[in-house]
């Protein structure tokens, strides 16, 4: 009896999409690799909100060498486009360092430019250089040393509030409704009062341990791929509960009653001075 109350409490379709859940946040910290060569790994993001300038610059393109941590700061506008992003890169960082191997930045569509991979042989012969370069080869593993433990030590603290979910092709999740924008309910009821998840949707494919595309119909238009802190396993409904009902509030049935004060007096205490009023219900 214990098994089939759980069974039919979590399979409850109404209560996957409207409450809260209750459970540890789906998906692990996963690092990104330790460069092997300075630029060869570059992130790159906006600071926006500033106070504008006299030449009408209100935000900053920064640009962060994950090696050696080396930054470039570039004044920018709000409303600057994908083409004006990737002109700022070339003059900053590929005139100077060269075509980067991976460049790591959000989903804004300001960094949505195609960029090709760098061939950059280098050969030198110099006995001077090569000593050098064993030194520095040293150098370079006791510091990729230190930053993978940082990674390791940064990825235990993380994960404590975290639990390791794997999700696989065909498998059908419930989407999380906190960070979308879209205007899916035609009710317009308040953002409190909407489901905070929606599906459920199958998976399609997946495309990292935490990234997953889904099958999304096209009326909600946002970009199928999903990172699985927003995705909720769904409990599909067992056969021996198909005929479940939802019972629905109709407000037409809420008793109702005409108040009326009969007396107020003031009670005054050493912290407060409150009011306590007798009322009448009819």
């Amino acid at each position: 009896m214990s098994r089939d109350i759980k069974k039919y409490v979590f399979s409850c379709q109404s209560c996957q999409r409207n409450k809260a859940m209750n459970q540890q946040s789906f998906g692990q910290l996963q690092s990104l690799a330790i460069s092997k060569e300075r630029w060869e790994r570059v992130a790159m993001d906006f600071i926006v909100g500033l106070p504008t300038t006299t030449a009408g610059y209100d935000s900053i393109i920064v640009f962060i060498d994950r090696l050696t941590k080396r930054a470039y700061f570039k004044p920018a506008k709000f409303q600057i486009t994908a083409v004006d992003t990737a002109t700022i890169f070339f003059e900053t960082i590929f005139r100077h360092r060269g075509l980067p191997r991976i460049i790591i930045s959000d989903r804004d569509p300001k960094f949505t430019s195609l960029l090709t991979y760098p061939i950059t042989p280098q050969q030198d012969t110099s006995q001077t250089a090569t000593d050098f370069l064993n030194d520095m080869q040293q150098n370079l593993e006791a510091a990729q040393n230190s930053i993978s433990n940082t990674l390791l030590k940064q990825a235990k603290y993380y994960n404590k509030k975290r639990q390791a979910k794997q999700f696989q092709v065909g498998d059908c999740v419930l989407l999380n409704t906190k960070y979308l924008t879209f205007k899916f309910d035609e009710q317009k009821l308040p953002r409190k009062l909407r489901p905070k998840y929606l599906g459920p949707f199958k998976i399609v494919n997946k495309l990292l341990p935490l990234v997953y595309e889904l099958d999304l119909p096209q009326n909600l238009k946002i970009h199928p791929i999903i990172n699985t802190l927003s995705l909720r396993p769904f409990v599909s409904t067992p056969e021996e509960f198909q005929q479940r009902v939802i019972k629905s509030v109709n407000n037409n049935h809420i008793k109702r009653w005409d108040i009326s004060c009969l007396t107020g007096e003031i009670v005054v205490t050493l912290e407060t001075r409150q009011t306590q009023t007798i009322l009448k219900y009819s």
